[in-house]
């Protein structure tokens, strides 16, 4: 019983954590998507920022699945 409390606990705490970077690397996202005029290397960045936030997102997304 012990046991499933602690895995319990666990696991609400690593969905805390998945929905924090999930939040932060969303707002890094739309931070790049407000710059005007973007050099090469903020595309590439905004680019990253969008690959993460999704893979983040379906990670997030299939637990509850």
């Amino acid at each position: 019983m012990f046991e499933t409390f602690l895995k319990n606990m666990t696991e609400d705490i690593r969905w805390k954590q998945r929905f924090s970077n999930f939040k932060k690397v969303l707002a890094n996202l739309q931070f790049a998507l407000n710059i005007e005029t973007p050099d090469i290397t903020q595309k590439a960045g905004t680019i990253q920022f969008f690959e993460v936030s999704f893979e983040l997102q379906l990670n997030h997304k299939s637990r509850f699945n």
